[in-house]
């Protein structure tokens, strides 16, 4: 089989591959809540590798296979909701910006104000659906400057995961 052949077989594995991990990210949730956020962000990264190795296409399709896949198995939905709001599209809305703004502020702005949005209709709707009126009301103004650290970390983060999955897995895989 030529090596052109070889391609769509590669990229459809691959992404079934890091769909069924990130999947098994987001069940782990429901079993360690104590590393949630690290087990969702572990998820996005699945999404993250398909982009680096296929395309945004395809890590757009395993993006949506991981939230319907995870939708139905997983017991914690609130963890199902944070990666699908904004963290499972992260590492594709990253590469999207960059290409289409060169100013990194712009882009950077730009992904902070579509972080907070996000966030913040999946904390009223969270509240209104999980707690009630148990939570104060100023209680989204108490989490905001959270928000803004986790996306900090989120920023620094995902560039620092994927330099150690270009320099140390990733030649360990056969996926070049």
């Amino acid at each position: 089989m030529p090596a052109a052949d070889k391609r769509p077989v590669r990229s459809t594995a691959l992404l079934a591959l890091f769909t069924a991990l990130g999947t098994a990210f987001l069940y782990m949730t429901a079993l360690l809540p104590t590393g949630r956020l690290v087990l969702i962000f572990s998820a996005a990264l699945a999404v993250a590798v398909v982009n680096r190795e296929t395309s945004e296409k395809e890590a757009a399709i395993s993006f949506f296979l991981i939230f319907i896949l995870s939708i139905i198995f997983v017991p914690s939905k609130l963890s199902v909701l944070i990666f699908g709001s904004y963290l499972g599209h992260f590492p594709i809305l990253k590469t999207i910006m960059a290409k289409h703004w060169s100013s990194f502020w712009t882009s950077f702005l730009l992904r902070l104000l579509l972080f907070n949005l996000t966030m913040g209709g999946l904390f009223f709707l969270s509240r209104s659906l999980f707690f009630g009126e148990s939570l104060p009301s100023n209680s989204f103004i108490l989490i905001l400057p959270v928000l803004q650290i986790v996306f900090i970390a989120l920023e620094i983060a995902l560039p620092m995961a994927m330099t150690i999955y270009e320099e140390h897995i990733r030649k360990h895989l056969l996926f070049r």
